[in-house]
């Protein structure tokens, strides 16, 4: 009887070996087989020459069944209206008109008629965003950030750079050169209002007096009279900011008269310290101002706040020097009526 060996009656005979060992083994990257050849002898245990060494790729259709899945999942992400920016945020928005950073960042980067769609939350770039307002807009800052699936959220920090003068006969729109940039609208009669003896507050002592050496002076001053028949003009800041923008206000009690497109109504230095002081009064939570009063500049500036105290600076001094005077002295004071801050070290106050 002849006996026929088969190509698979190894696998009969092979020892013993765990799952473990197997799974360890299938897991190790093969060596390729060395094929001994057998022509003049018997058959060897490390080859098995019936057995055909042929390594297949692989099959056309998987790859192309991945490569479909992979397309279907990137078009959901990127045409599904699921995942578009329908919603936009702003914050810090006092002199830009909503409307017109709107329709620029929709314009811009959410309305292109592509294949690839501009608003989508992936495809969408903030950088470039952030970029295109600070080069538009007068910004100390932009940030822009994505709202997972569809809102934008941009906050802005605006950089003050002009001030609204007020001459008792109109409001102007200055440029931090003193430039009239625009006019803006006249004063009403209903801001004038008649100036009685009670009206009139207390006035700051008159440091030239001497008659205290301490830093902190809480002043008794008396109150000085007027005719009843005077009047003064009471800027109406509430509509202004409302109408035109929050600036800063700023009322000359000289009421010069000031035509459009005039230059150097005020100096540089004047102004830019003005904005200064209205910026750091109600980012360090101080108080909200109202407007600023300037009769003459060595008298200094006079800070309708609303507090139930005024201000009094010197526009020639060091600011952050003058506002930590004022938060000194806040800390354990309640004053009532004013502060005066114009005379260095030493603040007056009542």
């Amino acid at each position: 009887m002849k006996y026929f060996q088969s190509q698979h009656s190894h696998r009969r005979y092979r020892p013993y070996q765990s799952v473990w060992s197997r799974l360890s083994r299938g897991l190790k990257k093969k060596k390729p087989r060395i094929t001994i050849s057998t022509a003049n002898s018997a058959f060897h245990y490390r080859g098995n020459p019936f057995k055909r060494n042929s390594r297949r790729g692989c099959p056309g259709y998987k790859v192309a069944i991945l490569g479909l899945l992979i397309l279907t999942w990137t078009s959901l992400l990127l045409y599904l209206p699921f995942f578009n920016i329908d919603e936009i945020n702003y914050s810090g928005l006092k002199n830009i008109n909503r409307g017109e950073i709107n329709a620029l960042v929709e314009s811009s980067f959410l309305d292109c008629h592509t294949i690839i769609p501009c608003k989508n939350y992936f495809l969408l770039d903030t950088d470039a965003i952030e970029k295109k307002l600070l080069d538009i807009y007068s910004l100390n800052s932009a940030v822009v950030e994505k709202n997972f699936p569809g809102q934008l959220i941009i906050d802005v920090n605006e950089k003050l750079s002009a001030l609204i003068y007020d001459n008792g006969k109109g409001y102007y729109l200055l440029d931090k050169g003193g430039t009239v940039t625009n006019f803006l609208t006249e004063v009403r009669p209903s801001e004038f209002r008649p100036i009685s003896a009670s009206d009139h507050e207390q006035q700051p002592l008159d440091p030239s007096s001497g008659s205290s050496t301490l830093d902190l002076v809480n002043s008794q001053a008396t109150s000085t009279t007027a005719s009843s028949t005077a009047v003064e003009h009471v800027p109406d800041f509430r509509r202004i900011r409302r109408s035109y923008g929050s600036y800063p206000i700023l009322y000359n009690a000289r009421a010069e008269a000031v035509a459009e497109k005039q230059r150097g109504v005020l100096p540089t230095e004047l102004i830019m310290t003005v904005i200064e002081w209205y910026g750091s009064l109600e980012q360090q939570n101080i108080a909200a101002v109202d407007y600023f009063y300037l009769d003459t500049e060595p008298q200094g500036i006079k800070v309708y706040t609303s507090q139930p105290w005024n201000l009094y600076f010197n526009p020639k001094l060091d600011t952050f020097s003058q506002i930590y005077n004022l938060k000194t002295l806040l800390k354990d004071n309640k004053p009532s009526s004013y502060v005066d801050l114009r005379y260095g070290e030493r603040v007056y106050w009542k």
